[in-house]
Order: structure tokens, then C-alpha cells, then sequence
């Protein structure tokens, strides 16, 4: 596990230093990603070490992805051939979390609501009819209900985001993963969950109440952290940048 970390840090990091060339038949995320997945390829490359053998391990059940509307993180897994568990927010509190120590989670972007309810109901099976409808609901709660990016590519990608449209995270559910957390597991998460880990893990990390503009900043690792395992491989140069989308 300790090396795939690296991988998807330098997917989410590295992969943003650099600015891809054109592509009419693909969006600047895609490229991003696919350089992300190739940069880090060519470090394991260097290495004499493959993919397959750095991942070596790890089953589905142990890679839980948190499925939302704006982030597809399961994509990047699949390029690496990594199988994991896709589960919606509200799937948190109940989805099987024994040998924590073993457990790696990733939160995509989603709409939180910052008053979590104590608990929610186990998520049923949902017709596309009622899906759809509960998606056009929280876009329109969200101000994105026009034709519009990003609502317009929500609708585009139905098939794969039905699962989340609607389902909240639930504080039961987030105290399970922040225990999960102390006891062992890992977390990665989109700047937009911040609110998630105010809740799973108070204490810890908190929004300042303010956005950004979409912007390019500098990212280096703390003095302590320089040298750690995790981290190798995603500041090759003791830096990077990082490109944060509009209201991050």
C-alpha cells in the first residue's frame, strides 16, 4: 500500500505541473490524468520496479473509493489496474471495515452539506427515473441546473454518477472512517471534502470560509516530511504545482 500512495499523489499533484498541448477529442482533465498516469509509470520504470509489483496485495475490498459528482479518481485506479470498491456517501456507514490497517480511502468531489444527519437509512436500489430526478434536484439546490458547465457534463456522465445523486454522508459514517483512520487506514480527498474530515476527524483540518480563483500554486513537502516513504517520487525537483479549479 505504501507505494500506492505516491501514485495517486503524484496523479493529483505532479500530473497538474504540466500544461498538455491541445486536443480537440479530449478535456484538459483527461490529459491531465493520462500524463499524471505516464510520469508516474516512467518513475517506477526507473526503478526496475513495475506497477504490478508495487500494488501487489492490495484486493478490491481494500481500496474504497467515496463516489461523487464532479471527481472520477476509480479512472486513475483503472489505468494502474488496481480493482477497488466504489460506494456512495452514504454507503460509509455500512460498508465492511475490518483490518483498517489495510484500508485506503479516496473521497471524489461532491455537494456536501455542512449539518450531516446522525444517520441514514442503507441506501436502496433506485430506478433511472428516480435517480435522474434526485440528480436534477441537488443541481438545481447547487445553482446548476442550466445547460451550462458543470451541470451540463453531470448529465453526461448519468450513468456513472446515478449511484451518488442524492446520498449524503451521514456522521455515523464519517466517525467510522476517522476511527478507521486512527486505527491504520489511509485518506486521500478532494479539497472539496474538506468538510467531510472536519466532521471525521475534528481537530485536524478546517475550512477557512473562503474559495479560490482558478489558480496554480506551489506545493512542497514540510521539512519533517521530506524524506518519508509516502512521499517519493511526487517532489522530484523539492516542489511542485498544483492547479486548483474555480471555488476550491
Amino acid at each position: 500500500m505504501h507505494r500506492l500512495l505516491p501514485l495517486l499523489l503524484a496523479a493529483s499533484v505532479l500530473g497538474q505541473e504540466a500544461e498538455p498541448e491541445p486536443d480537440p477529442g479530449a478535456t484538459r482533465l483527461d490529459d491531465t490524468n493520462r500524463e499524471a498516469v505516464e510520469r508516474v509509470r516512467k518513475t517506477f520504470a526507473d526503478e526496475g520496479k513495475s506497477i504490478r509489483t508495487q500494488l501487489r496485495g492490495l484486493k478490491k475490498q481494500d481500496v474504497i473509493v467515496v463516489g461523487g459528482l464532479f471527481d472520477f479518481v476509480q479512472e486513475i485506479l483503472a489505468a494502474y489496474g488496481q480493482p477497488c470498491t466504489v460506494v456512495a456517501p452514504a454507503e460509509l456507514e455500512y460498508v465492511a471495515l475490518d483490518e483498517p490497517e489495510r484500508k485506503l480511502f479516496l473521497f471524489n468531489c461532491h455537494l456536501v452539506d455542512r449539518h450531516f444527519h446522525g444517520s441514514v437509512p442503507k441506501p436502496a436500489a433506485v430506478s433511472d427515473e428516480e435517480a435522474e430526478r434526485r440528480l436534477e434536484a441537488v443541481l438545481k439546490e447547487a445553482g446548476l441546473e442550466g445547460d451550462g458547465a458543470p451541470g451540463k457534463a453531470i448529465r453526461e456522465r448519468f450513468g456513472e454518477v446515478k449511484h451518488f445523486a442524492g446520498s449524503d454522508y451521514s456522521k455515523a459514517g464519517l466517525k467510522r472512517v476517522g476511527e478507521a483512520v486512527k486505527a491504520g487506514a489511509w485518506a486521500f480527498s478532494s479539497d472539496w471534502a474538506l468538510l467531510v474530515w472536519e466532521q471525521a476527524l475534528p481537530g485536524t483540518l478546517r475550512w477557512t470560509g473562503h474559495h479560490t480563483f482558478e489558480e496554480t500554486v506551489e506545493v512542497k513537502p514540510a521539512l519533517a516530511g521530506r524524506r518519508h516513504a509516502l512521499l517519493t517520487g511526487v517532489f522530484p525537483a523539492g516542489k511542485a504545482r498544483w492547479w486548483l479549479e474555480t471555488a476550491s
